[in-house]
């Protein structure tokens, strides 16, 4: 795990790639299901 010192209080991205196992560890990442928004436009 990194051990980095970051500005970033958060980092915003969405589910349409899957986050590594690494990634998802780091606990600053949060992932967005992008399913409503992409059902909604298929309507």
């Amino acid at each position: 795990m990194c051990q980095c010192i970051s500005e970033l209080d958060e980092l915003v991205v969405t589910n349409t790639i899957p986050l590594s196992p690494a990634a998802q560890a780091l606990g600053r990442i949060r992932q967005l299901d992008m399913s409503p928004l992409i059902a909604e436009s298929d309507r």
